[in-house]
């Protein structure tokens, strides 16, 4: 299974991309959407997990901008923000296959 990481955080990206790697998955990291857009232009993937807040394109308009140009690969959002609803509820919207929040401990 091939999958695009897109994560601007260094040691987020780094962390997930060695996760997913342990379990045999190869995985491109990019910084920005710039970078995503053109590894989805030149590769298959078959999974997409973009941060929500990223340098230029934020996660959600990235996601959009996946869909309108037909790609029909799955999509995670992940964020570091809350869970409610709405937020949710927008990132369906976009075309994301779902809604990552960050599990914050009590």
């Amino acid at each position: 299974m091939k999958i695009l990481l897109v994560e601007d955080d260094p040691i987020n990206g780094q962390a997930l991309k060695r996760l997913f790697s342990t379990y045999a998955y190869a995985v491109d990291l990019a910084a920005d959407s710039e970078v995503a857009l053109g590894l989805v232009e030149a590769f298959d993937y078959d999974l997409m997990v973009l941060d929500l807040i990223l340098p230029g394109l934020d996660g959600l308009s990235l996601c959009q901008k996946f869909r309108r140009q037909g790609v029909q690969t799955p999509i995670l959002l992940l964020t570091g923000q809350g869970a409610a609803a709405k937020q949710k509820a927008e990132a369906l919207n976009a075309g994301a296959d779902d809604y990552v929040p960050q599990c914050r401990s009590r």
